[in-house]
């Protein structure tokens, strides 16, 4: 690649720019160090000129800038700085520089993938586009050139989308308000939606479709021609496929989106499903008892039997065949083929035992206490007294082996950091991230089923009361490094003399509680929320029992 005039500059005093490496039609990609910590990061340079554009632009471009840098998940490339050059008034952001190929590059070397691979490159891309959208983020310019992979062990990929220039933010929910950014780019022509192409307006959808046409290309080697008629279905370029598979790209490329599929997270559990039961005939295959061959004996002389004789009144009864013995035989092996069949089917697939320790449950008695606070947080107002029922909750957060255990047992997905069914050994006693309410739920139902005893997650003013009485309770990680889910919908305390957002009124969302270090808030008393298909690299969860009084 040729080199550009700005190798070698260096930018606020605090990047040196090493080499270019890429170039599109929204800005140029360096290589860059950080001169204090001597770490290489990538400089994204915008081509439009905030010096010629409206004051409006330069804060709407700093104002996103800092909403994509609040992105944290381990398939988004993270945006850690921006800013404007002083010579040329470009804007540019700084991102992690990460090693790997792009998917482009990575079909060019393997034509296709196989079903297995396309199917964990498209569930990674799905938590990406979550995050992004929980966050009211739409990408509109997903594409083969903007995502990374990086090939793991067991021909597994890590998968992170490393371009959100031409974003565009959601009015309504609370991250930008009026303007919108980048409204006239429609991104890659032949990745976007047909609303994108017509310039109308759009939604998380439009993510949706490009996924689609993304995941149709990784199995076919092509993408497909939807704006333009009819296309041939997954099915039909690559027989052998499963069929569902074929379904559900149909779904995601309706030229509508009111017919496409909800959400991103809606279309990872639609790919879990089909790995799940292509995992189930796997495991059948594997403890099918083989069929038993007959044993060949030598043939045995011929020998006529001779009747009963009556020798001094006792009856002699003649031997008895070697083909009834033989008969005997085979059924016992038979028999035993069945039972040993059975015992394997039920060691590798419906095994019930649980290799992690069940959670050790700490008791609350009934009790009485003040909640919230008349200070800060204007959701945490007012302070009310609130009576609590007797209770039990875990001791520590659910760690990466007891979810292991449900993942196994359970046959639920696992997180994506994990990169397989099985968690790194290293974070086994550390607690499980990355994790949804509705994940949590499932948890506490499936340990409920093993146990017998009815577990859930807590209620927000159980976890409220146990952060205000920790010193004496030993409840471990509590109002600490983590955020917990709890049991709670978002509510208004009584008294209060807040509105609820708008947005919280549409969409169902859960309490969550913790430590926020980017807040100057109480982490005892501030309450967050979230939808229930949340994910966060730093979010956990803990269980409880309710106790008869």
């Amino acid at each position: 690649m040729n080199k550009d005039p700005l190798v070698g500059t260096v930018i606020n005093e605090k990047y040196r720019i090493e080499a270019l490496i890429g170039e599109g039609g929204m800005g140029k990609v360096f290589r860059v160090i950080h001169l204090e910590l001597n770490k290489p990061f990538a400089l994204k340079l915008m081509q439009f000129d905030i010096a010629t554009s409206s004051t409006k632009n330069l804060s709407r471009f700093k104002r996103e800038a800092s909403t994509l840098a609040k992105l944290s998940h381990p398939n988004i490339v993270s945006i850690t700085d921006f800013g404007v050059l002083e010579t040329s008034q470009l804007p540019y952001i700084i991102m992690e520089y990460i090693e790997g190929i792009t998917l482009r590059k990575l079909l060019k070397l393997k034509g296709t993938l196989t079903e297995s691979q396309a199917i964990n490159i498209t569930k990674q891309l799905c938590l990406a586009l979550h995050e992004a959208h929980s966050q009211g983020i739409i990408h509109r310019d997903l594409k083969p050139e903007n995502i990374i992979i990086r090939e793991l062990e067991d021909n597994q990929f890590l998968v992170r989308i490393v371009d959100f220039g031409i974003a565009k933010l959601m009015k309504g929910d609370g991250i930008s308000k009026g303007d919108e950014s980048s409204e006239g780019s429609p991104g890659t022509l032949r990745y976007c939606s047909p609303e994108q192409f017509f310039k109308q307006p759009i939604n998380t959808r439009a993510d949706i479709f490009s996924l689609c046409l993304i995941f149709y290309e990784i199995l076919t080697g092509e993408v497909p021609t939807v704006m333009l008629g009819q296309f041939k279905s997954l099915i039909e370029m690559r027989p052998g496929v499963t069929p569902k598979l074929s379904d559900i790209i149909a779904k995601g490329l309706e030229p509508l989106p009111s017919d496409r599929l909800e959400s991103a997270i809606i279309l990872k559990k639609e790919l879990d499903n089909i790995e799940q039961a292509n995992l189930f005939e796997e495991l059948k295959e594997k403890v099918k008892p083989k069929p038993i061959t007959p044993l060949k004996l030598p043939p045995l002389p011929n020998e006529k039997f001779k009747p009963d004789v009556f020798i001094n009144n006792i009856t002699h009864n003649p031997k008895t065949p070697w083909k009834t013995y033989l008969a005997i035989v085979l059924i016992i092996v038979s028999f035993m083929g069945i039972i040993g069949g059975y015992k394997l089917y039920q060691v590798f697939y419906i095994s019930n035992q649980m290799t992690s320790p069940l959670p050790t449950m700490i008791t609350f008695k009934e009790d009485t206490f003040f909640m919230g606070s008349d200070e800060g947080d204007e959701f945490s107002k007012p302070s009310h007294r609130v009576h609590l029922k007797s209770f039990q909750i875990s001791k520590d957060l659910i760690t990466n082996g007891q979810y292991a255990d449900f993942v196994k047992l359970g046959f639920y997905s696992p997180p994506s950091h994990w990169n397989g069914d099985k968690p790194p050994q290293d974070i086994l006693e550390k607690p499980i991230t990355n994790i949804s309410w509705n994940d949590a739920q499932a948890y506490c139902k499936w340990l409920s089923k093993q146990t017998g005893q009815t577990y859930r997650l807590p209620l927000e003013s159980e976890w409220e009361y146990i952060a205000r009485t920790n010193a004496n309770s030993s409840i471990r990680q509590i109002a600490e490094n983590y955020f917990e889910w709890t049991n709670s919908e978002f509510y208004i305390y009584e008294g209060s003399t807040v509105t609820i957002p708008e947005t919280l009124r549409r969409v169902p969302t859960a309490i969550l509680r913790g430590k926020d270090k980017s807040l100057q808030q109480s982490p005892i008393t501030y309450r967050m929320w979230e939808t229930k298909l949340y994910l966060e690299p730093s979010l956990s969860f803990r269980v409880a029992k309710s106790l008869d009084n």
